[in-house]
């Protein structure tokens, strides 16, 4: 009977550590989620004052689109389960894990996504946007 109680106490122990650690794991998700979100909102709100001939922007949840005046397409998403912002446009593609800074930058060569975003627009259409 005593193994038996003892069994109960340990099992007992590990449901409630791996609720603690579901617990935890859906906390990091809302504040990627709220992060990634945010960061979109912002890269949105750069392209407001621009010429729709010149950036036309789509959103959809989690997804910013940029088709630019040359046919360029920018397609930049959040991708929860990599827990990255991911951008893509050229033939290229990034990969922005978000960082202590507040900004999110490319593991693979440190670029950061709203300079790397600023830099192809200017590269395919001339056009400046603030960063």
């Amino acid at each position: 009977m005593q193994a038996l109680e003892h069994r109960d106490e340990r099992a007992d122990r590990l449901v409630a550590e791996a609720g603690r650690d579901v617990g935890h794991a859906l906390a990091r998700c809302q504040q990627f989620d709220r992060a990634a979100r945010d960061e979109l909102h912002a890269l949105e709100d750069v392209f407001a004052d621009v010429d729709p001939d010149d950036v036309e922007v789509t959103t959809s949840d989690g997804m910013l689109r940029l088709d630019l005046r040359d046919g360029t397409r920018i397609v930049i998403n959040s991708h929860r389960a990599a827990r990255q912002i991911w951008m893509a446009a050229v033939a290229s593609a990034w990969h922005f894990d978000p960082g202590d800074d507040g900004r999110w930058h490319a593991a693979k060569n440190g670029d950061e996504l709203r300079a790397t975003l600023a830099r192809v627009v200017r590269d395919r259409i001339g056009l400046a946007i603030p960063v």
